[in-house]
């Protein structure tokens, strides 16, 4: 799906995300640690972005604000008056629209009729917390990641990530940008601080995404909560309206903050945040993590082998960007076999784009004192990177990152040994592909 991912890369040049950072050029990103099932990280601060930023896989708010949404019907017919009469007729009244429909000094009215009966799931919630009610035909679903074993839903576990094939990696990355719910966030009021409400479809949507570069890890499915949607909900808007640049700590608005409440502040505390980007592609923007060269927190806490559950939350609205997505990050309860190293681009196939990224390598062992040699296998040239040594307390797995001084090409092969890191070196390929 090339042509999707380089079209949201083309699209995405105000995207901004703080997961603690912020994606842009020049910019800088902090984060305080808190304790959060052993490791934790919160918070970040950083300026905005500035001058035109260019964020490869999101999309974009341009110049401006933009705004997606739900109708709201105001309105209706209010019966006044009647007709008296008096020796005559005379009418009194007319037809006014007044919000709904009432009789009054007239022949009456009918009282609306009642709601549809719920059906299927939306009667009968779904019994695990790996399923959710699909509003199409009101019937339980596997979350993405998930396939149907009978009754129960099971995780689909990626393995070895360098035993995917290059079509089962294409088919994969395809599947993951699908987007079901284009326009997922509706208005339920005319107030700047109305959360609104984010779609079912829409938070499966993003979800998707997660769990697509998951998989391209080697990490198995997470799943989200509906209290933590909720929570992120509230942290969305509140984002929406206190984005970089207007409050000191955007992950801790102060109370004075537009649309501030407790729920939105424990949102924004508790999670990754973006602005810019519609809510999936806030997935491929915290795994770019660009700007956030000293914490590469967005995508470490994606990458960390026990997240779950998460929840989501965008708001369409707030000021320059016109939207935000909050994702929480910081539960730790996944159950999956977890690897003994990790590493992004992963161990095989890798789409292209995702190549050119900042590569990140994680252990469960320190990674300090790591050191990467990369060689071109076509020509045997030695590829240059820099080494970024990175804060810890975020995730899991220690991790450092090496910033490529090249650019990768599709079809290329790269033999990578990375030493420093237990007492043998790790050795793999990394094999770029358009898909």
């Amino acid at each position: 799906m090339a042509g999707a991912i380089g079209k949201w890369a083309a699209a995405c040049s105000v995207v901004t995300t703080l997961g603690c950072s912020l994606i842009g050029d020049g910019d800088e990103a902090e984060f305080e640690r808190s304790s959060a099932g052993g490791a934790g990280a919160t918070a970040g601060t950083s300026g905005a972005s500035q001058g035109g930023t260019t964020a490869q896989g999101g999309t974009t708010s341009s110049g401006g604000s933009s705004a997606e949404g739900g109708t709201t019907a105001q309105g209706g017919t209010a019966a006044q008056g009647g007709t008296t009469a008096q020796g005559g007729t005379t009418a009194q009244g007319g037809t006014t629209a007044q919000g709904g429909t009432t009789a009054q000094g007239g022949s009456g009215g009918s009282p609306p009729p009642p709601p549809p009966p719920l059906e299927g799931c939306e009667a009968t919630p779904c019994a695990a917390s790996n399923q959710y009610c699909d509003a199409a035909d009101k019937q339980c679903k596997c979350m993405p990641g998930y396939s149907q074993s009978g009754t129960s839903c099971q995780a689909v576990l990626p393995g070895d990530p360098a035993s995917h094939t290059k079509a089962e990696v294409c088919a994969m990355w395809t599947a993951g940008h699908v987007v079901d719910d284009s326009m997922p966030w509706a208005s339920s009021g005319p107030d700047d601080c109305d959360a609104g409400t984010f779609s079912r479809a829409g938070a499966i949507d993003t979800l998707r995404r997660l769990n697509m570069f998951r998989w391209m890890a080697g990490l198995g499915p997470t799943w989200d909560d509906v209290d933590r949607n909720a929570a992120m909900q509230s942290g969305a808007v509140l984002a929406a309206w206190n984005p970089p640049g207007t409050v000191p700590n955007t992950h801790q608005p102060p109370p004075t903050a537009k649309c501030y409440s407790a729920e939105g502040a424990q949102g924004t505390r508790t999670s990754n945040l973006s602005w810019g980007s519609r809510s999936p592609d806030a997935m491929d923007a915290f795994m770019w993590d660009r700007g956030s060269g000293q914490t590469m927190g967005h995508r470490r806490w994606l990458m960390n082998p026990p997240l779950g559950p998460v929840g989501f939350g965008y708001h369409v609205g707030g000021v320059q960007y016109g939207r935000a997505q909050c994702t929480s990050i910081f539960s730790q309860q996944g159950q999956h076999p977890a690897p003994d190293w990790m590493s992004w681009p992963p161990a095989g196939f890798a789409p292209t784009v995702t190549v050119g990224w900042t590569w990140t390598f994680h252990a469960r062992v320190s990674t300090n004192n790591a050191q990467i040699s990369v060689t071109r296998v076509s020509d045997g040239a030695t590829m240059d990177f820099m080494k970024q040594s990175l804060s810890g307390g975020i995730g899991s797995y220690s991790t450092t990152s090496f910033i490529p001084m090249f650019t990768p090409k599709s079809g290329e092969v790269y033999d990578v040994e990375i030493t420093g890191v237990g007492s043998a070196p790790i050795q793999y390929q990394v094999k770029p592909v358009d898909c």
